[in-house]
């Protein structure tokens, strides 16, 4: 080694894989735990991913908008230790509509701002 070089040894330890340890759905009348387990497509084991649980939700609330049902979906998330998720779809059958990544539809848009003339 030549004079004057630092040797740094920095040691970096990976976080443990976090899955999904349990998904449950409240609220629900319309669809049973079954169905919305079939249409979520989240199992237990699965890797913890904002964007499956998101797309899960998504498609829990086109399966209600399709029988024509109002419907409000939100996720609880409680990760209770280190490496495991739960997963709590709360559903409100009589809320307001939602679109896929939370817009709300049948609120009407706020009108632009009136113009000068």
């Amino acid at each position: 080694m030549a004079a004057g070089c630092l040797v740094l040894a920095v040691g970096v330890t990976a976080e443990p894989a976090r899955t999904i340890q349990s998904i449950q759905f409240r609220g629900n009348t319309r669809l049973d735990g079954a169905q919305l387990a079939r249409l979520a497509g989240l199992k237990s084991g699965d890797a913890d991913s904002p964007d499956a649980i998101g797309a899960a939700r998504d498609r829990i609330v086109a399966a209600y908008r399709a029988q024509g049902s109002d419907v409000a979906v939100s996720i609880d998330i409680a990760r209770p230790d280190a490496t495991h998720t739960a997963v709590t779809f709360l559903i409100d059958e009589q809320g307001t509509s939602v679109t896929p990544r939370g817009a709300r539809v049948g609120v009407p848009p706020i009108p632009p701002p009136a113009t000068r003339q």
